[in-house]
């Protein structure tokens, strides 16, 4: 298609150029030659061997092999690799509130449907065997990094808190409600 493009736009050149001079290849005084094959500043290239049917490839035309450099990376699960287990209590408890105990959302973990769903059920079996608490996340976990970006709990304030809050979440209450020990 860019080899006849250009074939059509070579004759047209051809033709215009004819037309100033009034005699095929003699130049008037004043008259800008231009080559009749040459309709970008880069040379173009022939791609048959033999004079009689030559196909003018010019640089300047879209590549088709080319791909698209605004292709957004393709997102990937991060567990689709690994195989989950109830007896991991350390891995499940990344994906559980600290502060209610539910389980974050497709939406916040970024898992595929699959592993969403085997996570899920994977807790509710820890939960139900005692190896993960219900109503809060385990405090011996509250300093495992996250293992991934929740963009959804930005607004809340959750993926900004400091380490200091999150290790005593009851440091700032009055004394009178603290516990105290009766010895």
């Amino acid at each position: 298609m860019a080899a006849v493009v250009a074939r059509r736009a070579a004759v047209s050149v051809r033709k215009s150029f004819t037309a100033i001079s009034g005699v095929q290849g003699q130049v008037l005084p004043g008259c800008l030659q231009l080559p009749h094959h040459c309709l970008s500043t880069d040379t173009p290239r022939q791609t048959s061997d033999d004079n009689t049917n030559v196909e003018i490839e010019d640089t300047d035309m879209p590549q088709r092999r080319m791909e698209d450099p605004y292709k957004e990376e393709v997102k990937r699960c991060i567990l689709c690799n690994v195989e989950l287990s109830y007896k991991n209590p350390q891995l499940l408890s990344q994906f559980l509130s600290p502060y209610t105990g539910r389980i974050y959302g497709r939406h916040i973990t970024g898992l595929c449907d699959k592993k969403q769903e085997e996570v899920e059920r994977q807790i509710r079996n820890a939960q139900h065997l005692g190896f993960l608490p219900v109503m809060h996340k385990d405090p011996i976990y509250w300093k495992d990094p996250k293992i991934f970006s929740a963009p959804a709990l930005q607004d809340t304030g959750v993926a900004n808190m400091r380490d200091d809050s999150v290790d005593l979440p009851l440091k700032d209450l009055p004394k009178k409600f603290k516990w105290k020990r009766n010895n």
